[in-house]
């Protein structure tokens, strides 16, 4: 018998496939560890390549368990000190940066590298259509460095970004509120995510969107470890419509673990209530599904007022 990834003999059988020890100890380093950047092969798989193997371990049928992840301190700081690293790097980018171009979901995904940002002057004075696209584009280099992203052929890592940046974008800005101890979700210079309108008739609406999820974070007084644990269950959706079975079994792979991983930092940290306060964190995917439904019933009430609203491409999937 041999090993279905390096072709080595081996007896032993690991994460649920025929596997040697090697190629286990890989599979798990690269999980619980920092992003692999993506490379160029096109042709055959060379063990060689960090990327490639971990591609073709999940392909083979590599998957993590609740029991594979060791709820330790040690494992579980690591896990979510990259998160930390990639998180501060998004906010950095919005504090700092501005970007240039119209650029589509299609044409983001494609690009083989993060995205290229413009320093912002010190004094320079951003608008609300400029924020919008500037968050979402953060949220999108945000995503890419993430391995199972790029581990999905392109047409799949469209359909993830398209059907996912809004809701982390309505997550992240709630989260932000909580941070500041705030009441509502506004922009990161205090301004508000609304356009003005002539018409009263979006307030309800509007104070919906900016209050409702971010009085719920508050209410569970969610901390930042808990935040980019659940954010990275949702990201690994694999139940979004038109995924390829490829992409869904990849995405799979990789909920188990982050949902493994929230499950135990729960069981550590509420330790008798650590299930219910899972139980609790899960439920605000159904809460931001609400927001987002509430965002585009606003965005058609403006195109009523206002049917000239400005428009940018990577938005186009969502009207």
């Amino acid at each position: 018998m041999s090993c279905l990834i390096c072709q080595k003999p081996t007896t032993s059988f690991n994460y649920g496939i025929l596997s040697c020890n090697a190629c286990k100890i890989f599979f798990r380093r690269v999980i619980l560890g920092k992003p692999v950047a993506k490379c160029s092969h096109t042709a055959s798989v060379p063990l060689t390549c960090r990327f490639c193997r971990l591609k073709k371990c999940i392909e083979s049928g590599m998957s993590f368990q609740s029991r594979d992840i060791q709820s330790d301190c040690a494992t579980l700081t690591k896990w979510i000190n990259n998160l930390k690293v990639l998180y501060a790097h998004r906010k950095l980018l919005i504090l700092n940066c501005r970007f240039d171009g119209d650029p589509t979901i299609e044409e983001l995904a494609a690009l083989p590298g993060p995205l290229i940002f413009q320093s912002r002057p010190k004094h320079y004075k951003m608008g609300i259509l400029e924020w919008g696209v500037l968050i979402a584009l953060s949220t999108i280099d945000y995503f890419k460095k993430f391995n199972f992203l790029n581990l999905l052929e392109l047409k799949d890592q469209v359909i993830l970004i398209q059907q996912s940046f809004s809701d982390f974008d309505t997550l992240s800005g709630s989260f932000k509120a909580v941070e500041l101890k705030k009441a509502e979700f506004l922009n990161p210079d205090g301004t508000d995510i609304f356009l003005k309108m002539d018409s009263g008739v979006c307030q309800v609406l509007e104070n919906n969107i900016r209050c409702k999820l971010v009085g719920r974070m508050c209410e569970l007084k969610i901390t930042l470890e808990e935040f980019l644990l659940l954010t990275a269950v949702f990201l690994c959706n694999p139940a979004l419509s038109d995924l390829s079975s490829s992409a869904k079994s990849i995405l799979s792979t990789y909920q188990r673990v982050y949902t493994s991983v929230l499950l135990h930092y729960c069981m550590m940290t509420h330790q008798q209530n650590g299930t219910t306060r899972f139980t609790d964190l899960l439920s605000l995917f159904h809460s931001v599904k609400i927001a987002h439904q509430e965002i585009r019933t606003h965005y058609y009430f403006c195109i009523i007022q206002k049917p000239n609203l400005p428009f940018r491409n990577m938005f186009a999937h969502e009207f």
